[in-house]
């Protein structure tokens, strides 16, 4: 094979590389756009909203850090809960946390009289 058959080669796959991860993100998109309207996910649909695995949702769920109920043996999600879940772990920038710290600090400086 000669130098310009394996370039050629390797651009067509890298090219299909790219494709296939293109297909890939569009499947998701459209998976989470689909949940958008659903009120009560499965665990797959809740996996998906939150870009994690089944795996990882079953283990929040074991823990009880998770809203969901189970329905027999099946673990559902309100797709809302879900949502303010994830708004309430939300965890603070540096800068919003410096800013707490200065607020508390002039809330409790005594003024002299």
């Amino acid at each position: 094979m000669k130098n310009n058959d394996a370039a050629l080669i390797k651009s067509i796959l890298e090219q299909i590389a790219k494709i296939q991860d293109s297909i890939s993100d569009i499947k998701r998109r459209t998976q989470v756009a689909d949940l958008i309207n659903k009120p009560i996910l499965d665990i797959n649909e809740c996996g998906v909203l939150l870009s994690m695995t089944s795996a990882q949702i079953y283990k929040l769920t074991s823990n009880q850090k998770i809203p969901h109920s189970k329905i027999g043996k099946h673990l559902r999600f309100d797709r809302d809960e879900i949502i303010v879940w994830v708004k309430e772990n939300r965890i603070a920038t540096q800068r919003e946390i410096e800013q707490r710290a200065s607020n508390h600090m002039n809330k409790n400086v005594k003024t002299p009289h």
